[in-house]
């Protein structure tokens, strides 16, 4: 490896110094034999056609146009077209020639090099001179020039060309492999095609110079005429140039002659008339100082004094002098006095905006406090129901807004100098800044305040508590206030609000038409802002933030309330909230999420009172008739008004529910519905008290109807349920005491059933009336769905059917009681059949047989007392059916002679005797029998 780049290195060194400067020696360099130089074989030119120089013919076209052109119109246009436009020389073998010509100025022979130093710019000029003989073809352009030019490699035209670049060197050296021999070294066949290569490589390079030199001779002998047509030119224009100059000369000297004679005299006099204008306009000019001067002096008076119109006034006069005379604005002293003038109208634009917030403040708190809190919530309460079409009583006193013309001549005053002054956004701005601080104000007046702190600050010398401490003391005292006291706090809170919310917009309604109606301009971007501020919204939104607050902090408190101060509190935000999106067109929806939450959970307790209210009642209930006052026989005349209207007694029906107090403590044994008496015990009376609660909470709060519903219908089957527990299943003997469960029980509680059965359709129909949510109407339609076909007529309701089926087990138990009082007299009858076959015939009837009859007429007696005609006739059939049927089952047994059958006969006659008074078809058994 060694050897090899021993032998390579001397020849590189030979090529480059043959390249960059032949004429310096190098020690390894022999000269070469005739044996080294190789044959020269000529290569075979290929034949070209017309058709094969058609693309470069096109490319070279516009070059030709212009040459055209500049042999027409000079050499100077013909330079200036190219450089605007750059020849096209694509597929020219000359592209690039500039850089081209510099290296090969440094790599070939010197004498070589001076020859051949010329620009390569327009060599495409060559191919465009312009023959006129005969035998050119194609406008001057040779195809034998052509094929030895194109013989020149391209990369001898490229910007980058390089020699030294191994790429650019192999498309030179066509990829030669030139090795130099050893020194002392006899020649080799390595040496000598090394040799025969680089004397084929220089004998290309000079063709190729020789062929570059004769190109560029030629471009210079077919350009030559141009430049000496340019110098013609040129010639010619210096001549011209130089007689232009003479005639100048000339007319410079006639010029100075006639000005000399003329033009200074008149010169002259144009002075003089100058310097009278000039001393005029000064005369005019100290005489508008003098005036403006005195405009000056009457606006500093003006502003000293306390009329703002006569200021005002003077103000324009002064400005409108000014702009009159724009000639007076560069002059320092009315600088001065604009200065001054733009100072008075700041203040006075100060005191306007200080004037027109004091203004409308004063009007909102005299709107505010000259109004009566209770009358003014009244007038809004009227206004809510009228909705909903509840009569009232008619509210005396007046809480509408005050007289406007008063406000509007004040306020137009005002707004016309806050125009003069520039000043409507601020003022605007500081009115808008001072009504949300007053809203908050109106808040914070009505808050509790802590007299202990006071106290305790006073005694401990803390005068400033700090925010904490203050918050701590506030949330105390909002949660020590009664109920009655905090819904006093709200309604303060709520009318005054509503009023300041409604003057304010009276006030923006007058200032929007103020405006628009303004003498003086007022600007667009103002205007835009007074007519797109929605200021009320802002108050009510900062308000009922601020009231959420308070519920919040409220809200254990308010968990304890009555039903009476709920119903308070129900319509003081109700009403409030109507009256803030009548006014504002918002729907206060946090306030309102608050207090509805707060509500329902005041009446989920109350509801869960009362129906533990009805338990107590159901578990204490000895089921005994109950002596009720008048307000029961009220309650149950409310229920069955309901179906067709709203009870007016149910406006004030309100109240905490008490059990003593609603039912007990009169002397009426019993109620009547729709001419039926009804005797209830105890818990029935307790339990309609319950329902007609829960329908006027429906009315008067609205909000909470399907809770009412529900909790209505839970009550029903919880009645319903809890009785037969305690009745049917004998739970009675142990929640009440009793020894056990008679028929005069089942009876009772049989009324009580009744009376609910009888009043549910009144209680479905002011549901349905009430335009419940659709849920609950669904709920109560599922308690009127029949167990059996849907589209059978004349089918009781399911909870109707549930109280039906309750009292048929009632009665049930009444007949299964004389059923088995009848079971145990046939048993003493049967023994009596058996143990006295020698029986005297005393004439009366035997004890078995009074027995029966004295229970079933007792059981008639007490039945008679309670359950109306239909049931008692059910019950007393089924009952003297069943004793017959049994009595005739043992008489079989008697035989048909004897004094024993007469004995029968005799007991049959007595029980169809006595039995015939409470059932006139007793016997029938009997006969049917015989």
């Amino acid at each position: 490896m060694e050897e090899r780049t021993s032998r390579v290195l001397p020849t590189s060194l030979s090529i480059s110094s043959l390249l960059n400067n032949p004429n310096a020696s190098n020690a390894y360099t022999s000269r070469p034999s005739a044996r080294d130089i190789p044959l020269v074989h000529l290569t075979n030119v290929p034949t070209a056609t017309i058709s094969d120089f058609a693309e470069y013919i096109g490319a070279v076209g516009s070059e030709y146009d212009n040459y055209q052109r500049a042999k027409q119109y000079g050499l100077q246009q013909h330079l200036q077209s190219n450089q605007l436009k750059p020849r096209v020389k694509a597929g020219s073998i000359f592209s690039g020639t500039d850089g081209m010509e510099a290296r090969l100025a440094d790599q070939m022979p010197a004498s070589v090099a001076a020859s051949s130093r010329l620009s390569f710019d327009d060599t495409s000029s060559i191919f465009s001179g312009h023959n006129d003989s005969p035998g050119s073809e194609l406008n001057g352009f040779s195809f034998g020039e052509v094929s030895e030019d194109s013989q020149i490699p391209a990369v001898f035209c490229e910007p980058d060309f390089e020699l030294k670049n191994p790429r650019t060197f192999d498309l030179v050296t066509g990829k030669s492999s030139i090795v130099a021999p050893l020194p002392g070294s006899g020649p080799s066949p390595d040496s000598k095609q090394s040799s025969q290569a680089g004397l084929l490589l220089q004998e290309k390079i000079s063709n190729f110079m020789d062929t570059v030199e004769t190109t560029l001779v030629d471009e210079i002998s077919a350009t030559s005429p141009a430049f000496f047509d340019a110098l013609d030119d040129l010639r010619e224009l210096q001549s011209r140039a130089n007689s232009c100059i003479e005639r100048i000369e000339v007319l410079r000297g006639e010029f100075a002659k006639l000005s000399a004679d003329n033009a200074d005299v008149r010169i002259d006099s144009a002075r003089n008339v100058q310097k009278r204008r000039n001393v005029a306009k000064l005369r005019d000019g100290v005489r508008q100082v003098r005036h403006l001067n005195a405009l000056y002096q009457n606006a500093i008076v003006a502003a000293g004094g306390s009329e703002p119109h006569s200021c005002i006034a003077a103000l324009t006069r002064f400005n409108e002098f000014v702009s009159s005379e724009a000639v007076l604005n560069d002059l320092q002293i009315v600088e001065e006095m604009q200065y001054n003038v733009s100072k008075i109208k700041h203040s006075l634009g100060l005191a306007d905006i200080a004037a027109f917030k004091k203004l409308l403040l004063d009007d909102l708190s005299s709107e505010v406090q000259h109004s009566d809190t209770e009358v003014t919530f009244q007038q809004l309460r009227q206004r809510h129901v009228r909705d909903r079409k509840i009569v009232l009583e008619k509210v005396n006193g007046h809480a509408g807004p005050a007289d406007t013309h008063k406000l509007r001549s004040d306020l137009s005053s005002t707004l016309d100098s806050l125009i003069f002054t520039d000043q409507v956004q601020s003022a605007y701005q500081e009115y808008k800044d001072a009504v949300t601080k007053e809203v908050k104000l109106i808040t914070k007046r009505s808050l509790p305040t802590s007299d202990d702190d006071d106290v305790q600050s006073n005694i401990s010398g803390r005068t400033n508590r700090t925010a904490i401490e203050k918050s701590t003391a506030l949330a105390k005292g909002l949660r020590e206030l009664s109920a009655a006291d905090f819904n006093i706090m709200l309604q303060t809170i709520y009318t005054s609000t509503c009023l300041f919310v409604k003057r304010v917009s009276l006030q923006q309604k007058l200032l929007i038409d103020l405006v628009s109606s303004a003498t003086r301009s007022v600007p667009v971007e103002v205007q835009d802002n007074i007519y797109s501020t929605h200021l009320a919204s802002n108050i009510v939104e900062i308000c009922q933030t601020r009231i959420v607050k308070l519920l919040n902090v409220r809200l254990s408190s308010n968990a304890e309330v009555s039903l009476a101060e709920l119903r308070k509190f129900y319509e003081l935000n109700t009403v409030f909230n109507a009256e803030c999106e009548a006014l504002t067109g918002q729907y206060g929806g946090t306030l309102q999420s608050t207090t509805v939450a707060q509500i329902k959970a005041v009446y989920t307790r109350h509801a869960d009172i009362a129906a533990q209210s009805v338990v107590t009642a159901i578990e204490m209930d000895s089921w005994q008739p109950a002596t009720l006052n008048k307000s029961t026989q009220e309650t149950i005349d409310c229920l069955l008004d309901a179906t067709t209207q709203n009870p007016a007694a149910w406006q004030d029906a309100l109240t905490n529910y008490t059990i003593t107090s609603d039912v007990l403590g009169g002397d009426n044994k019993h109620v009547v519905v729709q001419g039926t008496k009804y005797i209830l015990p105890f818990s029935a009376a307790a339990l309609i008290a319950c329902i007609e609660q829960f329908m006027s909470v429906s009315q008067l709060l609205p909000l909470l109807r399907p809770e009412a519903f529900s909790s209505t219908i839970e009550i029903l089957r919880l009645y319903n349920s809890r009785s037969c527990q305690l009745i049917l299943g004998a739970g009675a003997t142990r929640s009440a005491g009793l020894e056990r469960i008679t028929a005069k029980h089942l009876a009772v509680t049989s009324q009580a059933l009744a009376l609910v059965t009888v009043l549910l359709p009144s209680v479905k129909a002011y549901v349905t009336r009430q335009n419940s949510p659709p849920t609950t109407v669904a709920e109560f339609d599922k308690l009127y769905k029949v167990c059996v076909d849907s589209q059978e007529s004349n089918v009781p309701p399911l909870i109707i059917q549930l109280y039906t089926d309750h009292r048929n087990e009632i009665h049930g138990k009444l007949i299964s009681i004389m059923e088995d009082r009848t079971t145990q007299i046939c048993r003493q009858l049967a023994d009596w059949i058996t143990n006295q076959p020698e029986y005297e015939i005393t004439g009366e009837p035997n004890a078995y047989i009074t027995a029966l009859v004295k229970d079933t007429l007792v059981l008639a007696r007490v039945l008679t007392k309670f359950l109306e005609v239909d049931a008692l006739r059910s019950i007393l059939r089924a009952v003297v059916e069943n004793e017959e049927e049994k009595l005739a089952a043992e008489y079989k047994n008697v035989p048909a002679e004897g004094k024993l059958r007469q004995q029968v006969e005799i007991d049959k006659s007595h029980f169809v005797d006595k039995i015939s008074a409470v059932m006139p078809e007793a016997g029938r058994m009997f006969q049917e029998q015989k």
